[in-house]
């Protein structure tokens, strides 16, 4: 019997080092796209894969929002794996490998940061690692982005006609909104003090009352969208990140009327603008549980 848990504990401490652990995921993957692999891994593509990756980007940065050590660690391996399997597709189809990813990321990372004094076995020729030492000076968050930048643009090749442009059409439009809104305040287009900003919020919302008064539904939607745009902006000069913020308030939102529902149905209770005013109390009452 001891001989059998020292076995157990041997095959279990083999995949502890990060190498072993990473080969074992990759084989994983591996088999479930082979010849005997898993009906539905064999049938996906990159394509099909999309959706997988929206979800568990969600569901690890609800982990996060949560501060929930145990499934953050799971729902990052479900991220990493969805990663893993997809560029595995592509290597499959012999389009690139997975080695080419990784190198693909890692000199990315180094040229973006010539102010890092990182090992110099970690670049491909020390003509690049000397380029990097004499790059490196005295810096801030704020030159480091900056110079992130003029990398990407000038060194990448990635500069456009418009820095929005820079910004993907495939995002969720709160996220563009606000990644077009931080491009153009990183060329100087910006409040030249937050309260501008919060004062831009109230001016927008007069004038969705006043388009509410026209019965235009057309100009009406125009004026909300320009005052959602307003707290993005507002919420972005915060330091907030508008997308985080209102996920965190629609699960709060969730979470209390589900303390509501469930307690008007104990009470037998009509659901209805009947009993607003007995929803609005257990809403109260919901709120002070810290629900």
């Amino acid at each position: 019997m001891e001989a059998e848990k020292s076995q157990d504990k041997k095959s279990e401490e083999k995949f502890f080092d990060e190498e072993s652990a990473y080969r074992r995921l990759s084989e994983i993957v591996k088999t479930l796209r082979g010849e005997n692999g898993c009906p539905w891994d064999k049938k996906q593509t990159p394509q099909s894969m999309r959706p997988c990756v929206v979800e568990e980007a969600f569901e690890l940065v609800d982990a996060l929002t949560k501060c929930d050590k145990e499934n953050a660690m799971e729902e990052l391996g479900d991220l990493f794996f969805n990663a893993l399997m997809i560029g595995f597709m592509f290597q499959q189809k012999n389009d690139f490998s997975l080695a080419q990813i990784y190198n693909s990321a890692s000199e990315k990372l180094l040229r973006r940061h010539p102010h890092v004094d990182f090992d110099s076995s970690l670049f491909l020729d020390n003509a690049a690692h000397e380029k990097k030492l004499d790059a490196k000076s005295s810096v801030t968050i704020d030159s480091v982005n900056e110079q992130w930048n003029k990398i990407k643009n000038n060194v990448e090749g990635r500069k456009t006609e418009s820095v929005l442009d820079q910004v993907p059409d495939g995002f969720p439009p709160m996220t563009k909104a606000y990644k077009h809104l931080k491009k153009a305040a990183s060329q100087g287009f910006e409040w030249p003090e937050i309260d501008d900003a919060k004062n831009k919020i109230v001016e927008e919302l007069d004038e969705v009352q006043d388009a509410q008064k026209e019965n235009s539904q057309d100009h009406l939607e125009d004026e909300v969208g320009d005052l959602i745009l307003s707290v993005i902006n507002y919420a972005r000069l915060l330091g907030v990140n508008p997308d985080v913020a209102l996920e965190r308030a629609d699960k709060k939102f969730c979470g209390r009327y589900s303390f509501v529902e469930k307690k008007m149905k104990e009470k037998n209770l009509p659901l209805d603008s009947s009993s607003l005013g007995k929803m609005e109390e257990l809403w109260r009452e919901a709120k002070s549980r810290g629900l």
